[in-house]
């Protein structure tokens, strides 16, 4: 995909500094891009989608809007710590609250131990995935492993972590 390059009228740069910001300030916060994007339209209506800022995020695009960059920035600093895990917000944005079943794990929890164990052994998610092969409970694939590892999900099933850490754990 190509990266917009040049500046075009009542656009700003996209700097490393400022998509840190605006990630720290969503993990702070506690809201995921689509509840940010629905809150900001609720309340602005600045046309900002939810695939335009993943965009931001990801770096696709070096520039955005000047006002709609502003509206984010303004939007984030003004909500507290946690405001996206309270049942207001949901209420508002009409989203349903996401129970943790008793058989997940948060990743935070286990990560630490998981990374040690790569470390140790040297092994990377498609040869944990190879070494555990048929034994594998189902829905563990190797995706699931790189998920963990790039904090891309919160949770984790159990069964899943206990699986990976005891094949880990079984390496000398």
């Amino acid at each position: 995909m190509a990266q917009e390059t040049r500046p075009r009228k009542n656009r700003v740069e996209l700097t490393d500094a400022i998509r840190d910001t605006i990630r720290s300030e969503m993990t702070r916060t506690a809201l995921t891009d689509i509840a940010l994007i629905k809150l900001i339209d609720k309340e602005n209506n600045v046309g900002l989608t939810t695939a335009v800022f993943k965009k931001w995020l990801n770096g696709y695009t070096a520039f955005a809007k000047q006002g709609q960059l502003r509206t984010v920035m303004e939007t984030l600093k003004n909500f507290p710590d946690g405001y996206g895990n309270t049942k207001e917000v949901h209420d508002k944005l009409g989203l349903k609250r996401r129970k943790i079943p008793a058989e997940q794990i948060a990743v935070k929890e286990f990560l630490p131990n998981l990374q040690k164990e790569m470390e140790r052994t040297g092994l990377m998610p498609t040869a944990i995935m190879r070494m555990i092969g048929n034994s594998a409970p189902p829905g563990l694939k190797r995706g699931t492993i790189t998920r963990w590892i790039r904090e891309k999900t919160d949770y984790a099933d159990k069964t899943h972590v206990e699986c990976v850490l005891n094949m880990l754990r079984s390496i000398p």
